[in-house]
């Protein structure tokens, strides 16, 4: 009978201090809300508030901000609080548009140059003008050359494409950074031309095409392929590099023959 007069009055003291934390915890929450400035926002980290969204800092206060034509209201606490819609760039305190010339498009950025020329013009001051792409050529992606490449099997030479001449054994490739021909496989390149590659026996060609390399059990010795000598107890291996042989277990290597080991 007392344990449980004991635990119905413990209870009841619990309850009268939650309730007595709650009633002097009130007026503390009430002050901090009172402290806090007309259109501020209680920060979501650490202490202390901040302007809400179309409204900025003065002192310990919180001011519209003016919001220009053509603009709208940024979720920054920090800046100028508001950006020039899509079409418009900041100019003084407002906003002003963006001038984009015939054949041309806003690109979207926000720093540089905010438009660029369609395909087939390019930019020149304020302005986009046609690209002349010469009989020959085709328009290029490049954005700062000019503007279009010379068709495989052509090259350029005074701002025309003018026809490579090939010759035989030759096939033609990108004419950008190279003469515009090479050598077919089996052929290298001549003082004239391309020349035919000979290939010594015992050798084949490598995979560029335009070179040799001897067979399995041969080494290169100047422009012939020797066999590889390979003594007793030892097996071939890669005769491209090394003596190309191996000696078997459990031997080993003593001069160019295989000895036992101890």
């Amino acid at each position: 009978m007392r344990i449980g007069l004991a635990s119905r009055l413990l209870v009841g003291l619990t309850l009268c201090a939650s309730l007595t934390g709650e009633i002097l915890g009130a007026p503390k929450a009430q002050a901090a809300d009172n402290a806090r400035p007309t259109n501020s926002v209680v920060r979501s980290y650490g202490s202390g508030w901040d302007c809400a969204p179309g409204f900025r800092q003065v002192e310990e206060r919180c001011e519209r901000i003016k919001l220009p034509t053509n603009g709208y209201y940024t979720d920054s606490y920090f800046g100028r609080g508001w950006d020039c819609e899509h079409g418009y760039r900041i100019g003084g305190d407002g906003c002003v548009e963006i001038k984009v010339p015939e054949h041309g498009f806003l690109n979207g950025e926000r720093y540089g140059d905010e438009w660029s020329c369609e395909r087939g013009y390019r930019k020149r001051k304020d302005s986009c003008v046609a690209i002349e792409v010469p009989s020959n050529a085709y328009l290029s992606e490049y954005k700062y050359t000019k503007g279009w490449n010379c068709e495989r099997g052509f090259r350029e030479l005074e701002n025309k494409c003018v026809a490579i001449i090939i010759p035989p054994n030759a096939h033609a490739i990108d004419s950008t950074y190279t003469r515009g021909w090479a050598c077919n496989r089996g052929y290298v390149m001549g003082k004239t031309g391309c020349d035919s590659l000979e290939v010594p026996p015992a050798a084949h060609l490598a995979p560029s095409g335009t070179e040799w390399r001897c067979d399995r059990g041969f080494r290169k010795r100047g422009q012939e392929c020797v066999a590889v000598a390979v003594p007793a107890n030892a097996f071939l291996s890669d005769t491209h590099v090394g003596r190309g042989w191996e000696c078997k277990r459990p031997y080993r290597q003593r001069g160019k023959t295989c000895v036992r080991a101890n």
